[in-house]
């Protein structure tokens, strides 16, 4: 079992449409200036896994963000091979190149609660 399968659903950023992840007050790809509190500071590149129990009991917020273009879904296989290259020494966040280009909008779907399938 590899660190994507506790994951349903994968996302980046988009500047100028802070999400906070649901049920928390931490910023899905962005964090707050520590000088300007007003200021966010967008990390558009980072791909941000969502752990599936989340992703299910939030799918309609998750999904309402991606549909109206705050949220930008990612594939699984994008998210493991930015993992594979921050684990490479050196390779910092801010440099992190894009696995692939932007993914259209979709709706996740809702898991089987017996682990059937995943979200994204």
């Amino acid at each position: 079992m590899g660190d994507a399968d506790a994951f349903g659903l994968f996302v980046s950023s988009v500047e100028g449409h802070p999400v906070s992840r649901f049920g928390s007050k931490v910023l899905i790809g962005a964090d707050r200036d520590p000088e300007l509190r007003n200021k966010i500071r967008y990390t558009t590149k980072l791909i941000v896994a969502i752990p599936t129990a989340e992703a299910i009991k939030y799918a309609r917020e998750y999904s309402r963000a991606i549909s109206d273009g705050s949220l930008i879904a990612r594939r699984e296989s994008d998210w493991s091979e930015q993992q594979r290259q921050l684990r490479e020494v050196g390779a910092p966040r801010e440099k992190l190149k894009s696995a692939t280009p932007a993914q259209p909008a979709k709706e996740p779907t809702h898991g089987d609660p017996e682990g059937g399938s995943k979200l994204g």
